[in-house]
């Protein structure tokens, strides 16, 4: 059964991903390029990326933690850590 699965997943995703347009993958520090039936690799160097990712979700966190639901005081335990 899982060989099955596996092959049907494996054909649904060759045919998404040929009738897609171009398609970025991100593994690592590995970008993969998917267009048609052509597939180019770089490697990048994350480090910006994600200090401008974590500093970004700064905002996002508080306004998710401290944003009241509905109107009023924050309840003790949304504060909680």
């Amino acid at each position: 059964m899982n060989e099955n699965f596996r092959a049907a997943y494996k054909r649904a995703r060759t045919q998404t991903l040929a009738e897609a347009g171009p398609v970025i993958l991100a593994h690592h520090e590995q970008l993969t390029l998917i267009q048609g039936s052509g597939r180019e690799v770089a490697t990048v160097d994350l480090g910006p990326y994600t200090v401008s990712m974590a500093v970004a979700h700064v905002p996002l966190a508080l306004f998710t933690m401290l944003a009241p639901y509905p109107e009023g005081l924050i309840p003790d335990d949304r504060l909680a850590p």
